[in-house]
C-alpha cells in the first residue's frame, strides 16, 4: 500500500486503541516506517516546569501567558507558509516556528506540544515536497488548536 505522507497526526488518548499502538499497526507497513508521529495531549507537567525555572511561580506565569499569546496565531502562521511555498523561506520559516514551539513548550511543562513540534520539525528537515509541507504544518497548527483551551485555562489560575 503506498503512502503519500510524511506525518501523522494523532490523539493520545483515543478510547478505543491510543495513538502508540496504532502507529505500531501503521509501522508494520513497510512503507510507514519513516512517518513522523506527531501526538496531542494539552497536558502539562507543571512541577517539572517549576523546577527547571528554579521554583519561581511569576515567571513561569509570565512565560506560559506570552507562549498563549504566541500560540493564538501560529496556527494561521504555519498554514501561511504552508501556502507560500514559492517563497524559497517558507519551509525553514515553518522549520523555524515549530522549532520554536518545541523549546517554549518544553520550557511550559507541554510535553505533548512540544513532542508533537518536535515531530513536525523533524518531518521538514526530511525535504518533504509541498503537498507534505502543508499536512505537515496542518497537523502541527492543529496539535496548537487542541492544546490552547487547556493552555488558556491553565494560565488563567497559576
Amino acid at each position: 500500500m503506498p503512502l503519500a505522507t510524511s506525518a501523522s497526526s494523532m490523539d493520545v488518548q483515543m478510547p478505543v486503541m491510543d495513538d502508540f499502538d496504532a502507529m505500531r499497526r501503521i509501522r508494520q507497513e513497510p512503507a510507514a516506517v519513516a512517518i513522523a508521529q506527531i501526538a496531542a495531549d494539552a497536558g502539562v507537567d507543571l512541577n517539572a516546569a517549576l523546577e527547571r525555572l528554579g521554583g519561581l511561580q511569576d515567571v513561569y506565569r509570565n512565560a506560559l501567558a506570552a507562549f498563549v499569546v504566541d500560540l493564538l496565531v501560529m496556527p494561521s502562521q504555519l498554514s501561511a507558509y504552508a501556502q507560500n511555498m514559492q517563497h524559497n523561506n517558507s519551509r525553514d520559516d515553518a522549520r523555524r516556528l515549530m522549532h520554536t514551539v518545541k523549546g517554549l513548550a518544553a520550557t511550559i511543562g507541554a510535553t505533548a506540544l512540544s513532542t508533537a513540534a518536535a515531530s513536525g520539525e523533524q518531518a521538514m528537515g526530511n525535504s518533504p515536497d509541498e503537498q507534505q509541507v502543508v499536512l505537515i504544518c496542518d497537523q502541527v497548527g492543529t496539535v496548537i488548536t487542541r492544546a490552547l483551551p487547556g493552555l488558556q485555562a491553565l494560565s488563567a489560575v497559576v
